[in-house]
């Protein structure tokens, strides 16, 4: 099934995916696209950090843009703390950083797999389903690049079959492209320091343990191939809007 689900930071989206989806990005999003079943789909959701591991820079959002902060010794000199912190604002990205977080999509599409001619076709024209998973990442190099993974899985319903889930994996890393080229990145204060990170190039490794089976979407067994796993490496464009505006 080629499906792909965009998940945002901060920023909901609809797109419709079709046979070749381009990488048009609005916020963190993941891609899930090349599997096995039906499709195209239509896909909408979220992805929040909500949880953080690493120095504080001393940048709040009660504080506002004046607001005191650390100096990039003292950051140095302050101890790994966690904290509940949306995006990990109050954290300074160039001391190594957790960030824990869920994501969660619905999506929909056309069921195009074969059916049994006894099977009602309201049961067989659109396939529904939602992925949620737990998401974290680590940032190294000051920030420069991070490397992190989900794990989850998708629920399905609308099948002849009836609802079930499977179990969806992910590896990536993600490249900060403007801190990238930046030098002395400690030396910028807390805000600006946290504005640069607003584009990010990822790369990923999707995982579908023991693939989708025809016959799980109640479909004429032989209907595709079934597969052992499934892989699919996948490059994204990502556009973090909390990022961009400070928030």
């Amino acid at each position: 099934m080629k499906k792909t689900v965009l998940i945002a930071l901060l920023a909901v989206v609809l797109v419709h995916v079709g046979a070749r989806p381009a990488s048009a990005q609005a916020g963190i999003i993941r891609w899930i696209a090349k599997l096995s079943g039906p499709g195209p789909l239509k896909a909408y959701g979220y992805e929040l950090y909500p949880f953080c591991f690493g120095k504080k820079s001393g940048l709040t959002r009660a504080g506002g843009d004046k607001a005191p902060t650390k100096t990039p010794r003292e950051i140095d000199a302050a101890a790994f703390e966690p904290a509940f912190d949306l995006n990990c604002r109050s954290f300074s990205p160039n001391s190594p950083l957790l960030k824990i977080g869920f994501q969660g999509a619905n999506f929909s599409g056309d069921n195009t797999l074969k059916y049994d001619a006894s099977v009602p076709a309201s049961l067989t024209d659109t396939v529904y389903g939602q992925i949620y998973a737990v998401t974290g990442d680590v940032s190294l190099s000051e920030g420069r690049i991070e490397a992190g993974g989900s794990t989850g899985r998708m629920y399905f319903t609308g099948t002849p079959a009836g609802a079930f889930s499977h179990p969806l994996h992910e590896i990536r890393g993600t490249i900060h492209v403007v801190p990238l080229f930046m030098k002395n990145l400690s030396n910028l204060p807390p805000l600006r320091r946290y504005k640069v990170d607003w584009l990010q190039y990822r790369i990923s490794l999707n995982i579908v343990p023991g693939g989708l089976e025809d016959t799980d979407f109640g479909a004429i067994p032989g209907t595709f191939p079934r597969t052992e796993a499934e892989y699919e490496w996948h490059q994204t464009i990502v556009v973090n809007f909390g990022n961009l505006f400070g928030w």
